[in-house]
């Protein structure tokens, strides 16, 4: 099985569901602040990826369509 591929939208998918289980968790729910920080980090690397693509993708458009 291959891992999904990272991007911004799946991050912010996650960060949805995991403040809803801190929500129902309570004060239980600062057990889940590491996984949030990873989730800020992964998505910090996905908007880097995404933005260096599509750089790299404008750069193949002919110079008159710039």
């Amino acid at each position: 099985m291959s891992a999904l591929p990272r991007t911004v939208a799946r991050c912010d998918t996650y960060l949805d569901v995991l403040a809803r289980l801190v929500e129902q968790e309570g004060e239980a729910g600062v057990a889940y602040l590491p996984l949030y920080h990873r989730l800020l980090r992964e998505r910090a690397e996905a908007e880097a990826e995404e933005t260096a693509l599509d750089a790299l993708r404008s750069r193949r458009r002919p110079a008159a369509a710039r």
